[in-house]
């Protein structure tokens, strides 16, 4: 049986039953006061590289179901449920959707009877247990899509390999006293739905841009490395020169420029690097295996040992 993919689009085809099921599947629960599905799609790949050489690639999708329902008779509380998905899933995604919103509103329901149960016995203190209740807002139904240059789909996972192992091996060959580098870089694209018994149906798409260089500057923006409100006249300018570029070589030429100034004023100086020190009983587990800035801790340490001596 051929399996299909899951793939952003896999939120136009299912959107009509999921908001079916918030909205008319949910007059079937008693005492279902309110309810929300939330899906989300993501489809990324990642690559990173230490000390030069390329340590890990991936492609892979994300698929998951989120349910909220407030349930109750006098007293209303809230019952959740989760779950991450597969392909395998697509098929059978109605009847999985339909488990868990009664499975959340089982929850909020027992919730809400204890709670109140509770409450009797609580005397002058029962007024501290109420009901959710949710603030009255506008309903929309709408469909916001990613916003991208270049679809972060479309980027070759072997760019990614090569990008992080060059950028790995340059920071190396950096200064002598440089002992370990790890780099890493991924591209990502989001896809979320939700669909509210209200009458609610947003369907919003996300283009992860997120990296290194943005970190860097939002660091300084946001008050972490540079006090909120203090002038920074130069720092300004260079700033509003990297967001006016409008391609890789110019935007990485402005970073280079803003990195320049913060190594002539830095506005972080790290005091020391944390070096952590762990004790163990070799009678109990003696496979540990210590890697540069991880320590003992790390997936080395729990592979076998024929394992291990091949890496």
């Amino acid at each position: 049986m051929l399996i299909q993919p899951i793939t952003v689009e896999t939120i136009d085809q299912i959107k009509p039953m999921i908001f079916d099921l918030a909205t008319r599947y949910r007059k079937t629960l008693r005492g279902c006061r309110y309810a929300d599905i939330r899906v989300e799609v993501d489809e990324g790949q990642s690559a990173a590289a230490e000390n030069g050489g390329s340590k890990h690639s991936s492609k892979d999708y994300g698929f998951a179901v989120g349910i909220r329902a407030l349930s109750g008779d006098d007293m209303v509380a809230p019952g959740y449920f989760g779950q991450s998905l597969g392909a395998a899933d697509l098929g059978r995604l109605e009847q999985v959707v339909k488990e868990g919103l009664r499975h959340a509103h089982h929850r909020a329901r027992a919730n809400a009877e204890r709670k109140a149960a509770i409450r009797g016995e609580f005397g002058p203190l029962a007024d501290a247990l109420t009901s959710t209740r949710l603030a009255p807002i506008e309903i929309h139904q709408d469909v916001v899509p990613a916003v991208f240059a270049i679809d972060p789909r479309s980027v070759p996972l072997e760019e990614l390999v090569a990008l992080t192992t060059e950028i790995s091996r340059s920071c190396l060959e950096l200064d002598s006293r440089v002992k370990y580098t790890f780099i890493s870089a991924f591209t990502l694209l989001s896809r979320e739905l939700l669909c509210s018994s209200e009458g609610a149906n947003i369907d919003q798409g996300f283009a992860h841009e997120l990296a290194d260089p943005d970190q860097f500057i939002e660091s300084n923006r946001s008050g972490l490395a540079w006090r909120a409100g203090l002038a920074y006249p130069e720092w300004d300018r260079l700033v509003a020169a990297w967001e006016q570029t409008t391609d890789v070589e110019a935007r990485r030429a402005a970073t280079f420029d803003l990195e320049a100034l913060f190594n002539r004023q830095p506005t972080i100086i790290p005091l020391w690097y944390p070096n952590e020190s762990w004790a163990f009983r070799p009678d109990a587990y003696d496979g540990w295996s210590e890697t540069r800035g991880y320590g003992i801790v790390n997936k080395w340490s729990f592979l076998p040992a024929d394992a291990r001596a091949g890496l």
